[in-house]
């Protein structure tokens, strides 16, 4: 009999440790289920971790790279577009339009450009314009003082050329008789020699001395 309850005794205690050994799997699966979701924020805090760190390439950059891209597309786009509007109008269709019928069918967009290019047009052919007057008168007066110049050098030589003769208005007797020749000398006193002669009085110069005359005088020729 005892060996019959040894034997029970056994085989229960085998039954409560297999019991015992299938709580504890089934708790470790429950805990292994339960620790998932939080094992799974951990993986998140250190994926942003290594986000945070400067010289790994975190996700922000890469998505600032990707706007301004995006940015840099969109303004080649509407420079496209600008040239062209929704109806496939370039600039220069818009500006060749001129009646009014034509421009009913625009919209108000297109109209905007249109002003705006022909704003530009003017400008642009006003600045043209300024430069251009520019230049003329940047031209005109460097015709002006080559001009200046020229009068300046005739008013020097009209200068020398009064000085010269002031200084020949001085002495007028001086400078006739000290260009003429010996028998042009000659000439002259016989001429002053028969004024005498004939009653006329002669006005000699201050330094002229009038030579001796070979003629008789009035009271000889009684």
């Amino acid at each position: 009999m005892n060996n019959k309850e040894n034997n029970f005794d056994k085989e229960t205690n085998t039954e409560e440790k297999e019991e015992n050994t299938e709580k504890q799997t089934t708790f470790n699966l429950n805990n292994f289920t339960n620790d998932e979701p939080t094992k799974q924020p951990q993986n998140q805090q250190r994926m942003n971790k290594e986000r945070n760190i400067p010289n790994a390439t975190s996700s922000k950059n890469l998505n600032k790279n990707k706007k301004e891209n995006q940015n840099k597309n969109n303004k080649k786009r509407q420079s496209k577009n600008q040239k062209k509007n929704k109806k496939g109008f370039s600039s220069k269709d818009l500006l060749s339009i001129t009646s009014r019928s034509q421009l009913k069918f625009l919209t108000k967009d297109q109209k905007k450009e249109r002003r705006k290019l022909k704003n530009r047009i003017s400008a642009r052919n006003s600045r043209e314009r300024v430069k251009q007057k520019v230049v003329d008168l940047q031209q005109h007066v460097g015709e002006l003082e080559q001009e200046n110049q020229n009068l300046k050098k005739e008013v020097e030589n009209l200068h020398q050329e009064m000085n010269q003769l002031q200084q020949q208005l001085k002495g007028p007797d001086n400078f006739i008789f000290q260009q003429q020749n010996a028998e042009e000398r000659q000439i002259t006193s016989q001429i002053m020699a028969n004024f005498q002669m004939s009653g006329y009085r002669f006005v000699y110069p201050n330094d002229y001395i009038p030579p001796p005359s070979n003629f008789p005088s009035n009271s000889q020729m009684n």
